[in-house]
């Protein structure tokens, strides 16, 4: 969001959340399909693997989101003394 200029934040911001809302429910749903699929004692086991992926793909998620979020606080104060300076320069007043 940080790319999008000032007047058009709300909409970016709408953007993502509706992203990660769907994506949530489309994982939820992928997820209870597959476990659902067989149902029975006898699959005990294959719901503690499911319930293993899931936790381990919401810990791979994680990691990604902090590494994102690590890097665009880089780059944003690697390009914000430039974009001062611009501005300087371009100041008129």
């Amino acid at each position: 969001m940080c790319s999008l200029p000032g007047h058009r934040a709300a909409t970016g911001s709408a953007l993502v959340n509706s992203v990660r809302q769907i994506s949530a429910t489309v994982g939820v749903a992928l997820h209870v399909a597959a476990v659902g699929a067989h149902v029975g004692p006898a699959q005990r086991q294959d719901f503690r693997v499911a319930w293993l992926v899931a936790a381990a793909l919401s810990a791979a998620t994680a990691v990604v989101g902090a590494r994102i979020t690590r890097a665009a606080t880089r780059t944003r104060k690697v390009l914000a003394p430039a974009a001062t300076q611009a501005t300087r320069l371009t100041d008129t007043h």
